[in-house]
């Protein structure tokens, strides 16, 4: 699995969050990319979305039924994974 954050353009912003955050990502090319929300064990607490055909994304989440601590930000594509750490006060 090859990480693709340095190669791609995503920010998470605001990040620390209580409530919400945007996520925006840049690829360069067309893509698929699946995006994934897990908490710190690995289990997932959003469900996957799969975006095909896309150079760059720009996604709104509410994340507020979800407990505070540390989640990761994936995004899955055909070249590697890119994930973004993100903090939920």
């Amino acid at each position: 699995i090859t990480d693709l954050v340095k190669p791609y353009n995503i920010d998470i912003y605001p990040n620390p969050t209580n409530e919400n955050f945007t996520l925006e990502a840049d690829f360069g090319k067309l893509v698929k990319v699946t995006l994934i929300l897990t908490d710190v064990t690995g289990r997932e607490v959003m469900q996957p979305e799969v975006i095909d055909d896309v150079s760059s994304i720009r996604r709104s989440f509410t994340i507020g039924h979800l407990g505070a601590g540390i989640y990761s930000v994936q995004l899955v594509t055909n070249e590697g994974v890119a994930t973004k750490r993100l903090v939920k006060r």
